[in-house]
């Protein structure tokens, strides 16, 4: 009978030390969560935010993950036959858009002991005639690109030797304009007199630099080319910045800038600085134009379901040293009005001036001497939205157009009346928006150290709840075994005749 009645104790001893010890890891555990959430997240930034040969991120970063597409508008000069006359202003009919479905690819990877890496760029087009709106059999009428360079490049020659030029001109280009295909113009390229001239000749015989190229067209030679871009090192995250650039065509400054305007800078292009504010700068080089841009703070969207900043082309790409002094040196001695950048060095001397689509933003000048713009803040912006605590990019809307500067020069005949026009040529769009399946994980690396409070908060809340209920059981246990025990006791007395 004692035994019986010692066995219980024993029991609810037991049972209270586990009890016990499972609250007290609970506890434990939820204080650790909570002090360390900063050392978690940065453990966990420090494995995706990294880029190696064997990391999460390399993947993504090797070969684009997300489906791209180009889109390509061409301008159509419908009325290049007044271009002398005065009292008629050129006329431009946007045509497209002219889809190509991309894939990006980062090709001759080459892991280097100062915590960088250097690789080029491989870059495929197909065209996509469903999402297209023309064919690339459509005719285009636009400047000529060649002679326009060729007096671009003399306008400060001698007048005998511009003389020559004026004569070399009008035998072989004697057309301020040409019309080919679409599909020319932009990646099939078409055959050019004077090109197939000036490959043969002294470059400074028709005043251009242009390249060794049998054809021209905008696109010409870049599809399935891994050097088109140029060679790119960037840090990988080790020691410094992941994803900042250090070097474009093994040059740390360009030469097509002065000063530093002419610095490799700011991000390669997929990694981005986090922990942004609305004061911060987003800063990338881009190959196209040979230089870094930068864009500003506009205001917070929701991507998603996530919340992002963002940064726009502002004053601190668009102006040309009137607004932002630092600028002026990328206006090469001859500043335009706000709006338009002076890209001519790094386009082999062509006359080439880059603005956002339809002059959007632009001085009032640019459309004024023109018609058929029609800027719109929703079809020609340039942004970029980022999650500003890892500075993820929620989505990007590259969108560029390429003008050609047509004025006299005194001495070309060909040129010589000419008006000064900002002739647009071409302007492309980029979009990419992150899928809904990512946003969840940066919704979780955003709110990780909330979501780690949460967790502790919880391991403790339940040992606290164990701990009552073990607690409960305690109290109650005397009394249910003491109850127990009479009933097995009762039937012993009955049978002896002892009393308990």
């Amino acid at each position: 009978m004692v035994q019986i009645a010692e066995m219980f104790p024993k029991q609810c001893c037991r049972k209270c030390a586990l009890f016990c010890g499972i609250t007290i890891s609970f506890i434990v555990l939820g204080i650790l969560i909570i002090t360390f959430r900063a050392a978690i997240y940065k453990c966990i930034i420090s494995k995706i935010f990294v880029l190696q040969a064997d990391s999460y991120t390399f993947d993504m970063w090797k070969t684009n993950p997300l489906p791209m597409t180009l889109k390509l508008f061409l301008f159509n000069w419908t009325n290049p036959g007044e271009v002398l006359n005065s009292s008629v202003k050129p006329h431009f009919q946007q045509m497209g858009p002219y889809t190509f479905d991309e894939t990006k690819e980062k090709v001759n990877i080459t892991w280097n002991d100062n915590n960088t890496v250097s690789f080029y760029h491989l870059k495929r087009w197909w065209f996509n005639q469903s999402k297209s709106n023309g064919s690339l059999n459509d005719a285009i009428t636009s400047i000529n690109p060649t002679s326009l360079s060729s007096s671009y490049g003399a306008r400060n020659w001698s007048y005998f030797l511009k003389n020559g030029l004026s004569i070399f001109l009008s035998s072989i280009a004697p057309s301020l304009h040409v019309t080919h295909t679409a599909g020319q113009v932009l990646f099939e390229g078409y055959e050019d007199s004077l090109m197939n001239m000036a490959n043969r000749m002294p470059t400074f015989i028709v005043g251009s630099s242009l390249p060794n190229f049998d054809k021209f067209g905008w696109f010409y030679t870049r599809n399935n080319s891994e050097t088109y871009e140029g060679h790119f090192n960037m840090d990988v995250g080790l020691t410094g910045q992941l994803g900042k650039l250090y070097s474009w065509k093994f040059m740390q400054h360009t030469p097509y800038f002065r000063d530093k305007c002419g610095d490799i800078s700011g991000s390669a292009g997929e990694f981005f600085p986090a922990n942004l504010n609305k004061e911060s700068l987003v800063n990338f080089f881009s190959p196209d134009l040979c230089r870094y841009m930068q864009l500003e703070y506009e205001k917070e969207v929701d991507v998603n379901g996530v919340l992002g900043y963002k940064y726009v082309a502002g004053d601190r790409l668009l102006d040309n040293g009137t607004k932002v002094p630092d600028n002026k040196c990328f206006c090469n001695d001859d500043c335009m009005p706000y709006g338009v950048l002076d890209v001519s060095a790094c386009r082999y001397g062509t006359p080439a001036f880059v603005s956002l689509p339809h002059f959007f933003k632009a001085d009032p000048y640019y459309g004024s001497i023109i018609d058929g713009m029609a800027p719109r803040e929703d079809l020609h912006d340039f942004y970029m939205i980022f999650e500003p605590k890892t500075g993820m990019p929620l989505k990007v809307a590259a969108r560029i157009q390429v003008n050609l500067l047509l004025q006299p020069v005194d001495g070309i005949r060909l040129f010589q009346n000419v008006p000064k026009v900002y002739i647009p040529v071409l302007w492309f769009e980029q979009i990419v928006t992150i899928p809904s399946e990512f946003t969840i994980f940066v919704s979780l690396l955003k709110n990780f150290e909330s979501i780690c409070i949460a967790a502790g908060i919880v391991c403790i809340l339940c040992a606290v709840v164990l701990e009552a209920f073990c607690c409960s059981r305690a109290c109650n246990k005397p009394i249910l075994s003491r109850e127990h025990a009479l009933k097995e006791i009762v039937p012993l007395t009955e049978k002896t005749g002892f009393e308990a």
